[in-house]
């Protein structure tokens, strides 16, 4: 078990550098468990950081894994990777692991990508995951009991590249406390793909986005689906157990 100082009011407990594995670690933030904060903060449990921009991003930390990691009690992300760039050669695999009460559970902050998610649980967060980034792959996991599920936010051009990447069965349940958004993108223009996933109690939010697919879907109980600007947003063979309490389509091009 490892205790970031509660007097630490920003960094890391754990950075993760190039050619680095991070496994079997119990990483806290706080001594006793604590609600997820009221904005993303500082404090970040595993941090995978670089100082890429679009004309450089040579010298990037290189590929690294974590996997069977509990993260708790961060105010900013409990996996923070940004400004890694748009290189595959500076991906981050994690597996196998369980976030709980922090800012972000998965923070993708800022142009990084190739980063690979699989069996990873996110709950009672802010956000279980923010992913302003490019290529970036969720598969099997669970953003449930959060505020807000999943967040695409190009709104301030976080990501030279933004969206693009895929969700498989992945879960979005229960978002703050049945009346929050499981699936949240705002700007996202170079598409993404949701498949396979489930959805309960949580709203869809679809802001000036672009080329969204959601697929196979298992659509529950008190869904909400707001669609604002952009175009071609596609539900197919998505099963709904009931109507939709909101269907809302508003100046979009194509859905």
């Amino acid at each position: 078990k490892l205790l970031l100082r509660e007097d630490i009011s920003d960094g890391f407990a754990v950075k993760v550098g190039s050619f680095c594995t991070v496994r079997d670690l119990s990483v806290h933030g706080s001594k006793e468990e604590t609600p997820a904060p009221q904005e993303v903060g500082t404090r970040h449990g595993i941090a995978f950081l670089g100082t890429a921009t679009p004309e450089d991003y040579s010298g990037q930390p290189h590929n690294s894994m974590i996997s069977g990691c509990y993260i708790q009690g961060f105010s900013g992300g409990g996996i923070t990777c940004t400004d890694t760039g748009y290189s595959s050669c500076s991906s981050m695999t994690v597996s196998d692991c369980h976030i709980l009460g922090c800012g972000a559970g998965i923070n993708i902050s800022h142009f990084s990508e190739y980063h690979m998610f699989t069996n990873v649980m996110c709950h009672r967060c802010l956000y279980g995951c923010v992913n302003n980034g490019g290529n970036n792959v969720f598969v099997n996991c669970g953003f449930d009991s959060n505020v807000v599920g999943f967040l695409i936010d190009n709104s301030r051009k976080q990501s030279i590249n933004d969206s693009h990447g895929s969700v498989v069965g992945c879960t979005f349940n229960h978002s703050d406390h049945n009346k929050g958004i499981g699936v949240y993108l705002r700007r996202a223009k170079n598409g993404y793909s949701f498949t396979g996933c489930q959805l309960f109690f949580s709203k869809i939010v679809l802001e000036g986005s672009e080329n969204i697919l959601f697929s196979a879907m298992n659509v529950g109980r008190k869904a909400q689906i707001y669609v604002d600007g952009g175009k071609l947003i596609s539900f197919s063979d998505c099963a709904f157990a009931e109507e939709p309490e909101v269907l809302k389509v508003t100046d979009n091009a194509l859905v």
